[in-house]
């Protein structure tokens, strides 16, 4: 079994976007396997963040941490995440789960959802 090394990416508020694409270059750059985008509510949108990535890196693979069914409807997380793999020739990987960050601020409980797969 092969080890793959990945790294966390947040864009941090008050960082500006050059620095941003700084860190995704010197990700690439270092050889990581994986940038995993944060979903952070109220801050920047993990797809498009992610898309920068995409286009600020030629080998690791780019993932969602974490895509929910709470604030992304299922069939638009899936064309979000088609779009990306698109971009990324392929490089796209969906990391889906409950999520937790921002509900409370938006009235959402998560609950079962009730959608079926």
């Amino acid at each position: 079994m092969e080890l793959k090394l990945g790294i966390g990416l947040h864009w941090i508020e008050g960082t500006e976007y050059p620095d941003l694409v700084s860190e995704i270059e010197e990700i690439d750059r270092l050889g990581y396997d994986q940038i995993w985008v944060s979903n952070e509510k109220f801050f920047h949108d993990m797809y498009i963040v992610a898309t920068v990535a995409a286009e600020h890196s030629s080998r690791a693979s780019i993932g969602t941490f974490i895509a929910d069914p709470y604030t992304h409807y299922p069939a638009l997380m899936a064309m979000s995440i088609a779009t990306l793999d698109k971009i990324s020739g392929g490089r796209a990987m969906l990391g889906i789960g409950a999520g937790g960050t921002g509900f409370p601020v938006m009235r959402i409980q998560r609950k079962k959802t009730g959608y079926r797969y």
